[in-house]
This record gives structure tokens, sequence and C-alpha cells, in this order.
């Protein structure tokens, strides 16, 4: 008898530096997405697949919605963020802690009426009050019928089993898309030059061109060594 299995798609959105890529790592337990301090560090829509007993979860880290600079390559990346918004079985839809503002309203304005939308309030340990912490859930809950609400701190590993237990509520029964053992679905190169990218945004900061795309001539993999 062929064990019942559930897979299903992950959008994670939000405004740039609310910490979507974090996020999507720790639930993965692996570094997937490259992080920094600047905004829409991530350009290309990665997908990071979990495995766990009978449900793989396939989450889809996009780059920050903004609208504050606006010129070609923002636009093609703010266009990324919506057509992540079709096809796929639930939302996360991440903000900061204590912080909403016309950003945050944005990426709220591009959510389907229909979908599964789960409110993630990340860096939720910037509160040392609970109670202020909680008006504050209260306050952005209530612009949206979200689906599921929930304050997490992903750097800490903080309530990610809440969030997962969340999601797959949303996920429709379906044969695994991945091996088990597959953590993404970009290519070791590629992966290279995002961490390549990576170390040049966290060393160089305002030196550096933010726009910077890296390319790997060569790509060599070996059983004890990548170079």
């Amino acid at each position: 008898m062929t064990e019942q299995t559930y897979c299903g798609f992950i959008a994670i959105i939000g405004r740039p530096n609310v910490g979507k890529s974090t996020l999507m790592n720790h639930l993965i337990g692996q570094k997937i997405s490259i992080t920094s301090r600047k905004p829409q560090t991530t350009r290309h829509k990665v997908t990071g697949v979990y495995t766990l007993a009978d449900t793989q979860y396939l989450f889809v880290d996009t780059p920050g919605f903004q609208k504050l600079y606006v010129n070609k390559f923002n636009s093609a990346l703010n266009q990324s963020v919506v057509n992540s918004l079709t096809n796929v079985d639930a939302i996360i839809y991440v903000v900061e802690a204590g912080s909403f503002n016309a950003g945050d309203e944005a990426v709220l304005n591009l959510l389907p009426a229909d979908a599964n939308v789960m409110l993630v309030v990340n860096k939720r340990d910037k509160f040392k009050i609970r109670l202020e912490l909680e008006k504050f859930i209260a306050e952005v809950s209530a612009k949206y019928p979200f689906k599921q609400v929930l304050s997490v701190s992903a750097k800490h590993d903080q309530g990610l089993d809440l969030l997962l237990d969340a999601t797959r509520e949303c996920l429709p029964e379906s044969v695994f898309l991945y091996p088990g053992d597959q953590l993404t679905d970009k290519s070791s190169k590629f992966m290279a030059s995002e961490i390549i990218r990576e170390k040049l945004f966290r060393s160089l900061g305002e030196e550096l061109p933010y726009n910077l795309m890296v390319e790997i001539d060569s790509f060599e993999e070996k059983p004890k060594l990548t170079r």
C-alpha cells in the first residue's frame, strides 16, 4: 500500500529586509538563500526543499517588493514577486515586529483575496514586553483575513515548528517532486555564484554597484572538493 504524502509550494513574500531569506534558511536547516543588509539581496526566485516524514515543503524565496526606487531592474524584481503568487498552495507574508510601513502595505495589496495566507511576524525577540507584541500583531492581523497568524524569530529558531505545522495544513496530497535529500532546485554552480555575491556585499558595502551580478567561468566538483 502506497503511503499518503503531501507536497506543495509556499511563497515567502514581504518588503526588503524583514528576514525572508533567513526564515527560509532556518526552516530548511541549510543556507539556501544569501542574506545581507542590502535591500533586494535576493535577485532570483529560489526554491528551498524541505522533506519531513510524509510531507515535502517547497519554499519559494522572493526578492523584497519595494516601490521606493523605480527603474527597470527593480521593476523586474517586483514582477517576479507578483508572479510567485500564482500557482502556490500557501503564502507566508513576513513583516518585522514593531515595524509596519508603506512598503508592507504595498505587499499586502498584492495578496489574492482567496489564498491561504499566513501572517508571520518575524524578529519577535525585539519585544521585551509580550503585551506590546500582541498589540502589534492584532493591528496587522486586522488588515487581511489571514488563515494563520504566528510570531517567530527566524534567526533564533523560535516558533518555526508551529509555522511548519500551520503550513502543512495547506498542502495537497501529492507525490514528492524532488528526492528526499535534495535541498534546492538550483545547481551547485548557481549556489556558488550566490555565495560569492553575498561575500562581496558583506565585505565591500557601498563601494559595490547595487546591481552586481556574478558569473562563474569554470566550476568543477570532486568527491572531496568543489572549486
